[in-house]
């Protein structure tokens, strides 16, 4: 790469950093200011003036993130966190390691997936990061680990091991809730296991359900005390993962998701760019575009391209009575506040959102059930589509074609002017990522006990369903699973290769 791109171009790599150590993140203010809240006596809350807030994000981060606010202060906790964060993850390295050499019975094995493992960017990405990714993953595999004891160590079926894995299961779900599927998988592969006598699945199944209980009991409880209603993980209002937006924008994106839209198919940037051009004379710029350049003609079932322009029109219009309704709340004085409160990457809109308790806008539900409407209609005449198409042949490869390394910055130059030694560690993980994937289903089909199929198995396959079907793409959410997916991967290797063994021998038989 010319030098001089990079003299020239000081701001081509993304990536800035919190008091000169960690990296920011878009998704700090939702781990890191609950802690500073609660030391101001505001409650552990993202936001002490909406109650919804308080349950919003699942603990696990910010009590992490809170226990190191506390002992070294915010400037040095920023320092410290990618160093904890890194050792969590070497030991769960090594723990990577022993569990496969457990499921392999090869130590060499072993230490091959922990060298895989431990360098893998997939993770070491995210250690610099003050966000659940930086942790969760590792909570998973000494979870494994501990159910590897479980199903393979020399003392089988013990109950302190079945213990073990809940717990780290059950913190890593409260760190990231998807990863509850994980727990889910274990109670199957407890259940079919043929290894164990009846009643020690039943009593194993109930010992592992009652301990994840009661880790969650105080989290329920505290939701419950805060909004007056059973909250297992984490709730949303009508104003969803996007601040202001509303109901409708929910409304919107699934609507974008059932014909298979362009991504992001959150929506997010489509409503920006509608509330934007309020400010301009072309108003209905951004509406017109997008029908014209971005909705195919497939996606017209039962409505018609006008009647789409007037669904925006009335989504604009709604837009600009949402911001009408809460100037009070975002002038500077507010919006400087805020930023002290929750970080400096809140924007005017998220000052504008419907808190809990606060009827929603008239004009949000009517928008919402006319786009609610129209993925009713794509639902109904073209089912195809709505269930298989957009999800499975749309959304489903983008978790797959794809290196899986955006959170290294210096691999992802702004202008894609991309140097030979990036093209190279790109393609690496590029491919190991597709493999990943390719060996993981694989391995569904192979002979393996039910058991184990159904614990690796179930694990990714519920959880890849779950993400097509029901969340907007963001390839992190499905972060968790790798290492399931690296130990499945390795099974098939080496049933490959022990299928090619025996064949050889059969070969040299016959010509002896």
């Amino acid at each position: 790469m010319n030098i001089n791109v990079l003299v020239n171009n000081p701001d081509r790599y993304t990536g800035d950093l919190v008091h000169n150590s960690s990296i920011r993140s878009i998704d700090n203010p939702w781990y890191t200011t609950q802690i500073r809240n609660y030391i101001d006596g505001n409650g552990f809350t993202i936001n002490p003036e909406d109650p919804i807030m308080s349950v919003r994000r699942t603990p696990g981060y910010p009590l992490f993130y809170g226990i190191h606010y506390v002992i070294f202060g915010e400037e040095n906790a920023h320092k410290i966190i990618p160093y904890t964060q890194s050792m969590i993850f070497a030991l769960s390295a090594v723990a990577f390691g022993a569990t496969v050499s457990l499921i392999t019975n090869s130590v060499a094995v072993g230490y091959i997936l922990t060298l895989l493992y431990g360098t893998s960017l997939f993770f070491v990405g995210f250690l610099f990061y003050t966000i659940t990714e930086g942790i969760h993953p590792s909570f998973i595999v000494f979870s494994l680990y501990y159910a590897a004891r479980y199903f393979y160590g020399k003392k089988k079926f013990s109950y302190k091991y079945i213990i073990l894995a809940t717990f780290f299961c059950a913190i890593a779900t409260l760190i990231r809730p998807i990863n509850g599927i994980l727990f889910i998988a274990l109670i199957f592969s407890i259940l079919a296991n043929r290894k164990l006598h009846f009643e020690k699945r039943i009593k194993s199944t109930l010992l592992s359900i009652l301990f994840f209980a009661l880790i969650f009991s105080p989290w329920v409880a505290h939701n419950y005390n805060k909004i007056d209603e059973f909250v297992l993980l984490e709730k949303y209002n009508q104003s969803g993962a996007f601040g202001g937006f509303g109901a409708k924008q929910e409304s919107l994106a699934k609507w974008i998701r059932s014909w298979g839209g362009p991504e992001p198919s959150h929506g997010a940037g489509l409503h920006l760019s509608i509330s934007n051009d309020l400010n301009t004379d072309d108003k209905l710029y951004t509406i017109e575009n997008f029908i014209e350049k971005s909705v195919p003609k497939y996606a017209y079932v039962g409505y018609s391209k006008s009647e789409l322009f007037a669904a925006l029109v009335t989504y604009q219009d709604c837009i600009n009575v949402r911001i009408k309704k809460y100037s009070s709340r975002t002038s500077q004085s507010d919006l400087d506040s805020a930023r002290e409160i929750w970080g400096p990457d809140i924007q005017t809109i998220d000052l504008m959102k419907t808190k809990w308790g606060e009827p929603p806008l008239k004009c949000e539900l009517k928008v919402a059930s006319i786009f609610d409407n129209f993925r009713e209609k794509i639902r109904v005449g073209d089912p195809l589509r709505y269930y298989i198409v957009s999800p499975i042949l749309v959304r489903g490869p983008q978790y797959i074609f794809h290196s899986n390394t955006y959170s290294m910055s210096f691999l992802n130059p702004r202008d894609k002017i991309f140097n030979s030694a990036q093209y190279i560690v790109k393609s690496f993980f590029y491919i190991v990522n597709v493999a990943l994937f390719v060996l993981s289903i694989i391995y569904l089909f192979i002979k393996r006990d039910r058991y184990e199929k159904l614990f690796f198995g179930s694990f990714f396959v519920i959880s890849f369903i779950f993400l097509i079907y029901f969340i907007h793409v963001e390839t992190r959410y499905m972060l968790g699973v790798y290492p399931s997916m690296y130990i499945m991967a390795t099974i098939t290797l080496m049933s490959f290769l022990k299928y090619l063994r025996s064949k050889k021998i059969n070969k040299y038989h016959v010509k002896q």
